[in-house]
């Protein structure tokens, strides 16, 4: 048997599978009528996804934002050597990096969600 018929014979076995799932799927579409549907999208965002990350994530990136804005704050200021003042410096930097990313990150969200119907 060579590559080539090799590669023939798994070519027609996965297209005549590909040909009965699709058959499958088509049956199932029919039949999916009948099913009743769910919570729509929409409900789910605004009822699940929206809150959860108004009430817990964003408050925990501004944590840990205003938490690397302090540890600069106290290395720049309280530590000795010039080397722990540059570390304060960029961890003030990276701080205020934060908040100016959860900010805007923040806004273009609910920018989208107004624009999309999702806020209420």
């Amino acid at each position: 048997m060579t590559l080539k018929s090799i590669a023939h014979s798994v070519m027609r076995g996965a297209s005549l599978t590909l040909l009965a799932s699709l058959t499958a799927v088509a049956h199932a579409q029919s039949a999916a009528s009948d099913i009743p549907t769910g919570p729509s999208f929409k409900s789910l965002v605004e009822g699940t996804v929206v809150p959860f990350f108004n009430l817990a994530v964003i408050p925990l990136m501004y944590a840990l934002a205003f938490i690397l804005f302090l540890i600069g704050i106290v290395r720049y200021f309280f530590m000795g050597g010039e080397e722990a003042r540059e570390k304060g410096k960029a961890f003030i930097m990276w701080g205020i990096i934060g908040f100016v990313v959860i900010f805007s990150v923040w806004g273009i969200v609910n920018l989208l969600l107004r624009t999309l119907n999702f806020a209420s």
